[in-house]
């Protein structure tokens, strides 16, 4: 391996060759200003215009940027940045606040001498192949080393652009403000984050975390070009945004990745891969989305030790009244139209020991008369769990196991809501360990005084990291098995849990692994869980929000691909009533999203008959072929979505179209037919063909 020590302003438009890539670094006599442009395979995969180099503090506020390479190693297939990173003295507050919560002032001059400490960044040349294409790129990780530094996080500031431009560049990235598939240019404005204007501002912060509502990897293609992907080895605490601001000609990707005080360590390692004219069309993209979403999945749960034969969605009536329900007798409509429909789970509120019960009860004690003094007093709602114990004031265990049994005689299963965030006032927060006290209970912010919510509102996310983790386990578990309840809703499972860190004890343990681990302790065992979030490894994630929720029948569709994202009830209504095409269900169901349904709260004297019967038969077409809906492939111009597994292959056809194969059944008929028509399913008997390679029925 080549060593080049003593750095000199000549080499800042040397290009390093690892692999198919070429690297550019920027630098500025003895310092490094970028890792710069970058290339592969000749096609440059981001400009120059931004500096692509990493951003990192502790604690107590020292802040880093600034870089002195010492030496550059260099062979063909690994590139080693060795430089110094030295800190800004002249910042004027730290990251640790105090128990006002206001920011602090740090203790020291601003013109004390700055730190500095060994940071390296790493290239090695890489190479993937993903379903028959073969991606080439760079694995690139950042290393540091310190006698008496500890780093609180690290900040990747990087920017990829297929072609060096964002003009007429397509991203593919499924989050909840934007559409899952953008064309870009210049001017066009761009956020996975939230954009003002947006649902987003009720929401905390734009740092939301991958495989938690972010997606494990980044796709981005541009036509006759090829494919610009990203992933990472292993599943960590990266708190990322990706975003783009009219009038600029860079996609800024930044991954905040989080450390326990450590003198020593690396970040996770990121690929970033280049398959030269992979796709020709959106399709094609679309189809290579899929088998890159596919591999993530199981990567992450194999990681998690979470099952991998975990239920394929699972079609789903909602019916929460939030305030004066009982199972004895609040859900019989429910239950008979979930039944009618012929849906799996019916999904009902929260029947747990909350605010909004014990508030229900005060009114229920006190005489209306002498009510003044508790009309001025807030009381949260059912999401404010007070002890996940169920509520004698709703009937206790015996009421729920009632209303299950009548269910299951209905070929229903019932699911509640569940989560790690719980009332400030619950006496959970008595919980001590021996060792620990009270307040450490819930995860804080820095200042071991303030609950780090994640969310406007009185709901104060558990640490994970207590002995409180292991009595919730407990209670959820011991509720399920009492009531024969089938799972839950896992409530603001991002915000409220996975990206929170242990600031209490001053150990910046993040909790994402404790979450993942009682995630695990309910689906290993049967249980169903529908995450509110967009879960990397889940295949129920409820909740797209905001533009993610849409969706539009055609390409867009597809990204919509195994979740359960609920429609808007106003929008589900109109389509009950006949006013809008129910066309868009069966793009839904083909993609394997069957959404959740309110059908119950319109009146059934509004309902039209021929969307409601469509959405039956759909429902029902469905529950027989999800089993064998295992490998998607999206046909050529969308006319169908293409399915494989277990032996079988199936189209739901979108368009009219000729048949692919010799053979093809109507599923619900059971007639052959040669030209297939639209919102039916048929199976391909014999089939061979590009999607399904020898598969012989």
């Amino acid at each position: 391996m080549a060593v080049m020590d003593n750095v000199a302003i000549d080499h800042r438009t040397k290009a390093y060759r690892i692999g198919s890539a070429y690297i550019t670094p920027v630098i500025d006599g003895d310092a490094l200003h970028s890792i710069g442009r970058i290339s592969i395979h000749g096609v440059p995969v981001r400009g120059e215009s931004v500096r692509f180099l990493p951003w990192f503090d502790t604690l107590n506020g020292d802040l880093f940027h600034r870089f002195r390479l010492n030496r550059i190693e260099h062979n063909d297939d690994r590139l080693v940045f060795h430089t110094t990173a030295i800190s800004n003295p002249d910042v004027i507050f730290r990251r640790e606040r105090d128990s006002s919560g206001d920011e602090v002032f740090r203790n020291h001059s601003w013109d004390t001498e700055p730190l500095d400490m060994r940071f390296r960044i790493v290239m090695e040349s890489a190479r993937e192949t993903i379903d028959g294409v073969v991606f080439d790129g760079i694995r690139y990780w950042f290393e540091f080393e310190s006698d008496d530094i500890s780093l609180h996080r690290i900040l990747d500031r990087q920017t990829w652009e297929l072609g060096g431009t964002v003009d007429d560049l397509r991203v593919c990235i499924r989050n909840w403000s934007h559409a899952p598939m953008v064309r870009l240019n210049k001017e066009t404005a761009f956020s996975t984050g939230g954009l003002v204007e947006s649902f987003a501002v009720a929401f905390p912060g734009n740092l939301w975390a991958r495989w938690s509502m972010m997606p494990a990897f980044d796709f981005q293609y541009r036509s006759g070009v090829g494919v610009l992907a990203a992933w990472y080895d292993d599943v960590s605490l990266i708190r990322n945004l990706v975003e783009s601001s009219a009038g600029e000609d860079v996609l800024r990707c930044m991954d905040m990745h989080f450390f326990e005080k450590n003198v020593a360590g690396r970040t996770n390692p990121k690929s970033v891969m280049f398959a030269p004219k992979a796709v020709a069309n959106d399709v094609d993209a679309a189809n290579l989305w899929t088998r890159l979403y596919d591999r993530e999945q199981i990567r992450s749960r194999k990681a998690l030790g979470i099952r991998l034969d975990e239920d394929p969605p699972r079609v789903m009536l909602s019916e929460n009244h939030w305030v004066r329900f009982h199972p004895d007798h609040s859900y019989d409509k429910a239950l008979e139209t979930a039944a009618e429909f012929g849906v799996d789970t019916l999904f009902i509120d929260p029947i747990w020991e909350n605010e909004q019960t014990v508030h229900e009860m005060i009114q229920d004690w006190v005489p209306p008369a002498e009510r003044h003094e508790i009309e001025n007093m807030y009381i949260s709602n059912m999401c404010a769990t007070l002890d996940y114990r169920i509520s004698r004031h709703r009937g206790g265990p015996d009421a729920y196991r009632r209303l299950v049994d009548r269910a299951r005689e209905m070929n229903v299963n019932v699911i509640t809501w569940g989560a790690t965030h719980i009332s400030s006032r619950s006496t959970y927060f008595t919980a001590r360990d021996s060792d620990r006290p009270v307040h450490n209970a819930f995860a804080q912010k820095e200042s071991g005084r303030h609950p780090d919510t994640g969310y406007p509102g009185e709901c104060w996310p558990v640490n994970l990291h207590s002995s409180l983790k292991e009595r919730i386990q407990r209670d959820l578990h011991h509720a399920l098995e009492d009531t024969g309840l089938h799972g839950f809703l896992w409530d603001s499972f991002s915000n409220l849990g996975w990206w929170h860190i242990d600031y209490a004890d001053g150990t910046l343990r993040p909790q994402f692994r404790e979450m993942a681990d009682l995630y695990a302790s309910f689906v290993n065992k049967g249980y169903y869980i529908r995450p509110e979030a967009l879960v990397a490894f889940s295949n129920h994630s409820g909740l797209g929000m905001a533009a993610g929720n849409l969706y539009p029948p055609g390409l867009l569709a597809t990204y919509s691909y195994n979740t359960e994202i609920s429609l808007s009830f106003e929008d589900e209504a109109d389509i009950i009533r006949g006013r809008t095409s129910c066309d868009l269900l069966f793009h839904w169901f083909a993609n394997r999203h069957p959404p959740s349904i309110h059908v119950q709260r319109v009146p059934r004297d509004d309902w039209d008959e021929e969307a409601v019967a469509k959405l039956k038969r759909w429902i029902h077409l469905y529950k027989a072929c999800r089993a064998d809906m295992v490998r998607r492939t999206i046909l050529d111009n969308c006319t169908g979505i293409l399915w494989e597994g277990n032996g079988s292959v199936h189209v739901w056809v979108l368009a009219p179209m000729s048949s692919p194969a010799d053979h093809a059944v109507d599923r619900e008929s059971g007639e052959e037919a040669s030209q297939l028509s639209p919102f039916r399913v048929y199976e391909l008997k014999g089939y061979r063909g590009q999607y399904a390679g020898e598969y012989d029925s």
